[in-house]
């Protein structure tokens, strides 16, 4: 088991370092960059909207999805519960 363990640490790290310059992080990413670097300069409300742009375009390649569904089988007991 031993051996074992060390051949995969040895096979990760080796893919680690192969990838590692190939990686590239993506459009959130970026703009989290970007938007970081708007807020240290003082631009906190573009920043805010670099920020929601990505998040807008990320949303646009989502699938339609409905993530839970709960069939209500009583009278509610007040707004929103």
């Amino acid at each position: 088991m031993s051996k074992h363990l060390l051949l995969l640490a040895t096979v990760t790290a080796a893919i680690v370092a192969t990838t590692e310059g190939a990686v590239r992080a993506g459009p959130l990413s970026d703009a989290a960059t970007k938007a970081e670097q708007q807020a240290t300069s003082g631009d906190a409300a573009g920043a805010r909207e670099t920020l929601r742009q990505a998040v807008g375009d990320f949303s646009q390649t989502l699938p339609f999805a409905i993530g839970k569904a709960v069939f209500v089988t009583a009278e509610p007991a007040g707004y929103a519960m």
